[in-house]
C-alpha cells in the first residue's frame, strides 16, 4: 500500500514538471529567443537591452537628457523614427533621436527703450543657443548690467547663453550725476555769492532767496537743461 502511494506521488511530480517543461518551450516559441540589442544614446553611451520578437520599441528604455525631447528611435542616427508602439522586428542596433527643447528669455527693460520698445520683450531661443541682448537707454540713467533669474543660463557681458529653463532678465541703470550752479546775481546768501551742487539724476535741493540791497528777488532762470 505505501509503494502503491509512492509510486504515486512520484507520478504526480513528474507530470508537475512535464508541464513546468511544456510550458517554458512554449512560451519560447511563442516569444522567440531572447537576443540583445544595442541602444545608441545621443552622448554616446551605449547600453545592452535584452529583447524578443514581441518586443516593442515603446518597451525600450529612455535616457532623458536635460534640455532634450527624446522623439523616438531609429535604425540610423539619421533615419527616420519608428512607430512607438511596433515591433522592433530583427535590428540588432537602434538609435535614439532628441530635439533641441526651446526656452522663453523675457528682457525687463525696466523703464528703459530697446530697438524702439519699451516694458519688456520676450524671445524663443533654443537649449544652449546664444543671443546678444543690447543695451537698454533710460532718461537720465546708463545702464549698467543685466541681472538675471535663472541659474542654469550664462551671461557674459551682453551675451546670454540659455540652459534648460526659461529666463527672466532685468535691466539695471545707473543714475546719471549732474553739477548745478546757483549764481545769485549780484545777491548774498548767508555771506555767499554763489553756490555748487553735485546731483544725481531726479535729486532735488531747495533753492534759497538771496538779497540784494535795492533789489526784490524775484526767482531763478534756468540754463543748460
Amino acid at each position: 500500500m505505501v509503494k502503491k502511494k509512492l509510486v504515486v506521488a512520484l507520478c504526480t511530480i513528474l507530470v508537475a514538471c512535464a508541464v513546468i517543461i511544456l510550458g517554458y518551450y512554449m512560451m519560447e516559441g511563442s516569444l522567440g529567443a531572447t537576443r540583445y540589442l544595442r541602444l545608441n544614446y545621443m552622448n554616446g553611451s551605449q547600453v545592452e537591452f535584452m529583447v524578443n520578437k514581441r518586443t516593442k520599441f515603446s518597451d525600450l528604455p529612455v535616457n532623458e537628457r536635460e534640455g532634450y525631447t527624446f522623439r523616438g528611435w531609429a535604425i540610423n542616427e539619421e533615419g527616420t523614427i519608428m512607430d512607438i508602439n511596433s515591433l522592433i522586428g530583427d535590428v540588432d542596433s537602434l538609435f535614439a533621436v532628441y530635439t533641441k527643447n526651446s526656452y522663453m528669455v523675457e528682457l525687463d527693460l525696466n523703464g528703459g527703450t530697446l530697438d524702439n520698445k519699451t516694458g519688456s520683450i520676450t524671445y524663443n531661443v533654443l537649449f544652449e543657443d546664444s543671443i546678444e541682448l543690447g543695451n537698454p537707454t533710460k532718461v537720465g540713467y546708463t545702464f549698467n548690467t543685466w541681472n538675471s533669474s535663472s541659474i542654469k543660463s550664462t551671461l557674459d557681458g551682453n551675451k546670454l547663453t540659455v540652459g534648460a529653463e526659461d529666463v527672466k532678465l532685468t535691466a539695471s541703470y545707473k543714475a546719471n550725476r549732474h553739477y548745478v550752479t546757483v549764481d545769485y546775481a549780484g545777491g548774498t546768501y548767508n555771506g555767499k555769492t554763489s553756490e555748487y551742487k553735485k546731483l544725481l539724476y531726479d535729486d532735488f535741493f531747495t533753492l534759497h532767496t538771496p538779497e540784494r540791497k535795492g533789489y526784490i528777488f524775484s526767482g531763478y532762470d534756468i540754463s543748460g537743461g
